[in-house]
């Protein structure tokens, strides 16, 4: 999705010729559009994540691999130490999200599968935090700190609202008040 959403600003960016491929963005956006659809849906795979992996171990391995980001949290250093805290904060909500999930999951409430592209969704803005983060920690090269630094700030802080969504439910869509939006 976000691979789309770049490849759609790409042939924003250049107006007409980045339509007319002039430039190859038109060709980068077809490309990218597979991507949503390989392997199924992305839709397919949030529910594959929420469904079938999730649950793996009671939980234990999402807990483990949340252990491990805030082990990397807590490693940084230098001037990538100033996403620690927001990066921390965003591994917190994902573990509340994912103690809901599983409940839902427990309870065979519908609200897990109905809000389990917002799970991946927050689950990949914090993976991708941790790889930037840990990348530019190892490296020390400084673009790479900046490109982990701007993650942090202006993409990490959408876990928030998506573990917002992920509490709330999804009762419209499946039927909260006896009245389903579809089916």
């Amino acid at each position: 999705d976000v691979g789309m959403e770049v490849a759609s600003l790409g042939v924003q960016v250049h107006g007409g010729m980045g339509y007319i491929e002039e430039t190859g963005a038109a060709q980068h956006l077809r490309d990218v559009r597979i991507t949503q659809i390989y392997e199924g849906t992305n839709g397919i795979q949030a529910l594959d994540l929420v469904g079938r992996k999730l649950p793996l171990g009671n939980g234990e391995v999402m807990k483990n691999w949340l252990q491990s980001q805030r082990d990397i949290a807590a490693s940084l250093t230098g001037d990538v130490a100033k996403i620690a805290d927001k990066f921390s904060s965003a591994i917190n909500q994902l573990e509340r999200a994912t103690d809901i999930q599983l409940a839902r999951l427990a309870a065979k409430d519908e609200n897990a599968q109905a809000s389990a592209v917002k799970f991946l969704r927050a689950f990949a803005l914090v993976a991708g935090t941790g790889c930037l983060a840990k990348g530019a920690q190892v490296s020390g090269d400084a673009k790479r700190e900046k490109l982990a630094t701007y993650f942090a700030t202006n993409h990490l802080p959408h876990v928030s609202a998506l573990v917002e969504i992920i509490e709330d439910g999804a009762g419209e869509i499946v039927g909260r008040d006896g009245d389903p939006l579809v089916g």
